[in-house]
């Protein structure tokens, strides 16, 4: 994961529900919790190069969504 993205220090990634999403991504990806509070949580891969990931819990309704162009499929 060194050469993962050099340029990017951290990527935000909003969340429903911060518990969730740390158990989320702690099991899925093996990070480490760097900094936690009520609402925020930054974690690492604990290895040089690679960004950091920062959970923020949000109440915000608007998600994110796409259709690939390859396959033609909504994504949301």
């Amino acid at each position: 994961m060194g050469k993962f993205t050099p340029h990017v220090a951290t990527l935000e990634i909003p969340v429903s529900n911060l518990k969730k999403s740390l158990d989320w991504y702690l099991a899925i990806f093996d990070l480490k919790v760097h900094h936690q509070d009520s609402v925020t949580a930054m974690l690492t891969f604990e290895s040089k190069g690679v960004p950091t990931i920062y959970l923020v819990e949000t109440e915000e309704l608007n998600k994110l969504s796409f259709k690939n162009s390859v396959t033609k499929t909504y994504i949301a």
